[in-house]
């Protein structure tokens, strides 16, 4: 007679790994965003690098044109040039905050130059992140990134707060 094979006792028996599910990676919408740079050049790399990203672009020459379209459309970030003929990309963060219409607006400061006194000032106006010229996509990508999740989280801060506006 053939001898019975026998199972090893259940502590010597090998774990049995099962891995989670992998989720697929989320397809996130893209970012809503607002360019003000008076430089063409500059204004069609930015632009090219964001569409690459993909993400929506709007175009202002100047702050005054982008307090206009801010005041018509909402905005997920705005990228602005530092300076720029009559308003400066800092006074212009100034008035979007003042505004602060339909959620929190990231707001990233394009600059030639790291200047210290200015970049308090910039902050103390809102600015949330800074970008230096000539534009690296990576650092851009990775503050978009970064937009996205700051201005998910604050706006979902928002809807949560009772409405003000009927007290």
């Amino acid at each position: 007679e053939e001898p019975k094979p026998v199972a090893p006792p259940p502590s010597v028996q090998a774990p049995v790994a099962v891995a989670p599910p992998v989720k697929a990676p989320e397809k996130l919408p893209p970012l809503r965003v607002l360019l003000v740079e008076d430089e063409p050049v500059s204004q069609l790399v930015t632009q090219s690098r964001l569409s690459e990203l993909g993400h929506e672009c709007t175009c202002a020459g100047d702050a005054n044109e982008a307090i206009r379209l801010y005041q018509h459309q909402p905005f997920d970030a705005i990228i602005s040039s530092f300076l720029m003929p009559g308003m400066n990309g800092v006074d212009l963060c100034r008035k979007i905050r003042e505004d602060a219409r339909g959620g929190y607006t990231y707001f990233i400061l394009l600059t030639a130059v790291e200047k210290r006194d200015e970049a308090a000032r910039a902050l103390e106006a809102g600015v949330d992140a800074f970008l230096t010229k000539p534009l690296d996509p990576n650092e851009l990508a990775v503050r978009l990134k970064v937009a996205r999740g700051v201005q998910s989280r604050l706006n979902r801060v928002y809807s949560e707060l009772p409405d003000r506006r009927n007290s």
